[in-house]
């Protein structure tokens, strides 16, 4: 176990799926691992379904009474995992733990203390 690793669980990195994107057209769910057009920044951002896309036959697509070419449009793959290491310092044994692992295991030991 490396000194970067949870010292419950002896993970490094958890890794957690992305939040669901929905195509902003007709509103379905990309779904994970399925391709899209994006195109913005922040709050503003549009994403477009492969079928929605197609549908617009020109060179813009309408989204939100605005057309857009299509060439600003990024397409990209519903692949992205978000890393993320929420630690905790444990005071009792001067190390990092991950807090649901530490959570899981405070209650494991107040549960079984009864």
């Amino acid at each position: 176990m490396s000194e970067n690793s949870c010292q419950l669980c002896a993970v490094e990195k958890l890794t957690f799926e992305p939040p669901p994107i929905y195509c902003t057209t007709c509103g379905a769910r990309i779904k994970r691992n399925a391709m899209y057009y994006t195109m913005g920044a922040g709050d503003t951002r549009h994403y477009l379904c492969i079928p929605c896309y197609n549908e617009a036959r020109g060179e813009t697509i309408v989204i939100d009474g605005t057309a857009i070419p299509k060439v600003k449009l990024e397409k990209k793959k519903n692949d992205e995992e978000t890393e993320e290491w929420v630690c905790i310092m444990c005071y009792l044994l001067l190390d990092w733990k991950i807090v649901c692992c530490s959570t899981d295991h405070l209650f494991f030991h107040a549960v079984g203390s009864m």
